[in-house]
């Protein structure tokens, strides 16, 4: 697992950014107005490393980088939703992050037509909500731990210039509804506004898989050999955990009391008057005395 997050720091560790990004991220080229502030440029160029992290191309963007051999499937999974989660986490509250976003992922695909460079964009594809819930789950402790180091050793970037403003459509924070950044050229399913909110709860309460854990889940995912057996193993595992730290003591039934009577009534459907005694619920079928005024009650003129 280390690993893994090694090779996504050697990609967004960097000083300089390459040629290709920096040609995604031009508005000379591309003529997007929030590319004109030198701040939403670097916010771009940001985006687009960790999008070349998850689809598996090296820093020029013209070839597959180098893949951990023994995990296969896992790997790739685990690729998009570290990347994804990055990406949200670092850049969701950012003015013009769903525009910017989307931009990227929709140049993403024109490279990889261009270069024919093989990328993991159809296997990431399959990570959608539900999974990628399940993944947060998974890997949510150790990704919390590399996003808190990553962050002291990086200049935090504040917000371009709001152009006509962030409720613009097209140029909202991620969770803001947004019809650009819901477009087909993402292709992660996450990015979406409606499932953001979710995700973002998670987070914020922490609803992780203790890390032990996590690390025997995945040496069974990798003994299984199997990609539908290893999904399999995933999901069982963090339902049987949800429901280790929800369920109901078995012996609950067995030591619990009968629920009380409510509030002045008894079993029998009585009620009780001040002095303690019971009378009926129901009201008298004759009308009942008419107290002269003064007369405490029990006392009739």
């Amino acid at each position: 697992m280390k690993s893994m997050f090694w090779q996504l720091r050697t990609y967004v560790d960097v000083k300089t950014y390459g040629p290709m990004i920096k040609t995604m991220c031009n508005y000379k080229i591309h003529k997007e107005a929030y590319l004109k502030d030198i701040r939403n440029k670097l916010l771009c160029m940001e985006v687009a490393t960790i999008f070349y992290y998850m689809e598996g191309l090296n820093k020029t963007g013209t070839a597959q980088s180098s893949m951990h051999q023994g995990a296969g499937e896992l790997w790739n999974y685990l690729r998009c939703i570290i990347g994804t989660w990055t990406l949200m986490r670092l850049h969701g509250n950012k003015c013009h992050i769903t525009a910017i976003t989307t931009h990227v992922s929709t140049l993403m695909r024109t490279l990889e037509q261009s270069f024919h460079a093989p990328t993991h964009r159809h296997k990431c594809a399959w990570v959608k909500f539900e999974e990628l819930k399940i993944g947060t789950r998974l890997m949510g402790a150790a990704m919390d731990e590399w996003i808190t180091e990553w962050k002291r050793r990086r200049p935090n970037i504040t917000q371009g210039k709001r152009a006509g403003g962030c409720d613009q459509v097209g140029g909202g924070r991620m969770g803001e509804a947004s019809a650009a950044g819901d477009g087909p050229s993402n292709n992660i399913d996450i990015l979406k506004s409606e499932n953001l909110d979710t995700l973002k709860s998670l987070i914020e309460t922490k609803e992780y898989l203790p890390k032990a854990r996590v690390h025997k889940i995945i040496e069974d995912v990798r003994a299984s050999n199997d990609q539908e057996t290893g999904r399999k193993i995933i999901k069982d595992e963090i339902e049987t955990w949800d429901h280790e730290r929800t369920k109901i003591p078995s012996n609950a039934a067995e030591t619990s009391s009968p629920p009380a009577a409510p509030s002045g009534a008894s079993e029998h459907g009585n009620t009780r008057n001040a002095g303690g005694t019971s009378k009926p619920a129901t009201a008298p079928t004759e009308p009942a005395a008419t107290l002269p005024s003064g007369e405490p009650p029990g006392k009739t003129a």
